[in-house]
């Protein structure tokens, strides 16, 4: 349990950091051994199969696992800060305007916020990477395959009923990807490697469109599984 305990906080840390920094430069990695591969070489390693690890995929808001046994006890009550939605580069008319406001979000841009959060947040079971020197695909359980090219440009996609903007980047080992979506949502992950690469995380935030909530999001984990040549 205590190993649990310990893996789960130095996660947080390390995603506490990528929010605010470069993650290589966290005690919380800096403690793990180091890979001794280029950047190029990091990247490609992305490539494989992925299995969700429910055990140490945590919601930021409570710190717990993200499925938390039914009948668990709530988290304590916290007063979460003032969210203030600021407009950002190419988001679109609607988040000036959400931004600008005095009042609140309307019925139908909550709802919409949302109906993004389900669809873009829901849990992988496997992931399956592809990396090219220009893209990077994904393949999710449900057979669904996008395709990211890492040019920075952004591009149109839908997943389930959610129609988005996306563009993907590398920076440095570490994948970053920004969505926006109507009524000024906003999202980014950003996933990299354990040292070893067997490892996968994927830091993901949501701007929160009401002003009295907290941004959501997942650290979530995922283990490489080794596929035996046939």
């Amino acid at each position: 349990m205590r190993s649990v305990v310990v893996v789960a906080a130095a996660i947080a840390s390390a995603a506490a950091a990528v929010v605010a920094g470069p993650v290589v430069d966290h005690p919380a990695v800096q403690e793990m051994p180091a890979s001794g591969t280029s950047a190029g070489e990091t990247r490609a390693r992305f490539s494989g199969l992925w299995r969700y690890n429910e055990e140490f995929s945590i919601n930021p808001a409570t710190g717990r696992p993200e499925r938390a046994p039914a009948g668990s006890a709530p988290p304590p009550l916290v007063q979460p800060p003032a969210n203030r939605v600021t407009p950002m580069a190419g988001a679109g008319a609607e988040a000036e305007v959400i931004a600008a406001s005095p009042f609140g979000p309307s019925p139908r841009a909550i709802r919409e916020h949302r109906d993004m959060v389900r669809d873009l947040m829901e849990i992988a079971e496997t992931l399956e990477l592809t990396i090219d020197d220009d893209a990077v695909t994904i393949e999710d359980d449900l057979e669904r395959v996008r395709r990211y090219p890492t040019d920075g440009r952004f591009y149109e996609y839908r997943l389930g009923a959610s129609a988005f903007r996306a563009r993907v980047s590398w920076d440095g080992e570490r994948l970053v990807r920004e969505i926006q979506g109507t009524f000024g949502f906003r999202m980014r992950e950003t996933w990299f490697l354990s040292p070893e690469g067997q490892r996968l995380f994927i830091i993901m935030r949501v701007d929160g469109i009401e002003r009295s909530r907290p941004a959501v999001g997942a650290d979530r984990v995922y283990d490489r599984v080794e596929i035996e040549a046939r």
